[in-house]
């Protein structure tokens, strides 16, 4: 576990972090604010800020390793070009209580979700089976989602034009953006009050 600001870290888990940097600034501001509480770097994930409180594994953030462009072209759902350029530098996340879906590792012949690795939901099984929860058609792409309130989560969704919006399953539809910066703008700082009114987040 490594401690320390920004500028401390070593070399390679700097130049991750700023990877993530290309996708979205206030995402890169979210995690650098919180490196000193401690950063765990593995092969295929990076985590910031344990948080033995609210369980014996649990971090603040965890973002996993960028997906490759060959593995990409495997999958069995059409996702965004905007999505897949995140991807492109972190296969999906944990962040505060927000989930950002990824691509998953499959195995054997049956292509099934290998389970017994750590990684992110998978976005295809999401947008297969999960979607559907929200009555919505494949003009749409299930990419997220966070808890809105004690009893309901609030799904976060691509349409075909690339815009975002927040729905909930009665229909609702909760905000609205039409870039992944203004997204991770606003739903980060939500989330993050999520997780102090749960009482998870020390105050920093």
């Amino acid at each position: 576990m490594k401690h320390g600001n920004f500028e401390d870290l070593e070399p390679e888990v700097r130049e991750w972090i700023n990877q993530i940097r290309n996708v979205s600034e206030a995402l890169f501001l979210h995690m650098v604010d919180f490196v000193d509480k401690g950063v765990q770097c593995e092969s295929d994930y990076i985590r910031i800020y344990p948080r033995p409180w609210v369980g014996e594994k649990n971090f603040l953030f965890t973002f996993f390793k960028e997906i490759k462009s060959p593995e990409v072209d495997k999958v069995t759902c059409a996702i965004p070009e905007n999505y897949i350029d995140l991807l492109l530098s972190m296969n999906g996340a944990h962040i505060y209580s927000m989930e950002l879906f990824g691509i998953a590792s499959r195995i054997g012949q049956a292509n099934l979700i290998d389970h017994s690795k750590f990684q992110a939901r998978d976005i295809c099984y999401s947008n297969e089976r999960l979607k559907r929860q929200y009555g919505l058609s494949d003009d749409y792409t299930y990419f997220a989602v966070r808890p809105y309130s004690f009893t309901e989560n609030v799904g976060y969704f691509f349409d075909s034009a690339g815009n975002i919006s927040a729905r909930l399953k009665n229909g609702s539809v909760v905000g609205k953006w039409s870039t992944l910066e203004q997204f991770f703008q606003e739903e980060l700082e939500k989330s993050k009050s999520y997780e102090k009114e749960q009482n998870r987040l020390h105050s920093h």
